[in-house]
């Protein structure tokens, strides 16, 4: 018998990337009618927010990030004890474009300015309660997009979005494999801290996406 002389080569996107998990997301919002608006913590440049809107236009009407434009923010000491797993997570790092460039940038999609919000500042300070009562008169989420890399960032994103969950939300974890998949560290840990802090929050998992990370789909028990 002959041996293939190599694997056939797949487009990355068929091993689930990003794109393709939007068009799922896409299906299963209109099959089962679920309304709200797409939340993304950690903008960077907006390529995610732009793929977002482009994919989930017709299901998604509203679009509110998050990101201080300055990189990452001072490590907590939690934080600090994750670097010798992830050393590129430091102060600083990962700084985007500036704030109107990316505002701008994402525009150019075709999104009408009123159907989007970019807060700007780290989340200690961003992440208001004024602002969370502001946005939430009817307000829930559809998609939730975090993407912050660090254990405090993500327990301050989940505690604020937390009214905005319904049964039916999307929860994309960017990071969630990238201290080495241990449990301990970043977004696994805070995503267990604030389950077991809130057990009127369950999580399905549907599936891990690239290489790093994982969606699930959110179950509020009222």
């Amino acid at each position: 018998m002959k041996r293939p002389s190599s694997y056939p080569h797949l487009p990355f996107s068929s091993l689930v990337g990003r794109a393709a998990l939007f068009q799922w997301i896409k299906e299963f919002l209109n099959k089962c009618n679920i309304q709200g608006g797409y939340f993304e913590f950690g903008v960077l440049n907006g390529e995610s927010m732009c793929e977002a809107y482009f994919i989930l236009r017709d299901q998604v009407d509203r679009y509110i990030g998050f990101d201080a434009f300055e990189g990452l923010p001072p490590l907590s000491q939690t934080d600090e004890f994750g670097l010798f797993l992830q050393p590129d997570f430091i102060e600083g790092n990962f700084k985007s474009m500036s704030y109107e460039f990316v505002y701008q940038t994402i525009l150019s999609t075709g999104l009408a300015p009123d159907k989007l919000l970019l807060v700007k500042g780290f989340f200690e300070e961003a992440l208001t309660m004024d602002l969370q009562s502001q946005l939430l008169p009817g307000g829930r989420a559809s998609v939730v997009h975090l993407d912050v890399d660090l254990y405090v960032s993500t327990k301050q994103a989940l505690e604020f979005i937390y009214p905005f969950f319904q049964t039916g939300t999307w929860l994309l974890c960017d990071d969630y494999w990238t201290y080495a998949g241990a449990s301990s560290f970043g977004t696994q840990k805070a995503l267990k801290e604030f389950l077991a802090e809130h057990p009127d929050i369950l999580l399905q998992e549907y599936c891990s996406y690239r290489g790093w990370s994982k969606a699930f789909i959110v179950e509020r028990i009222s």
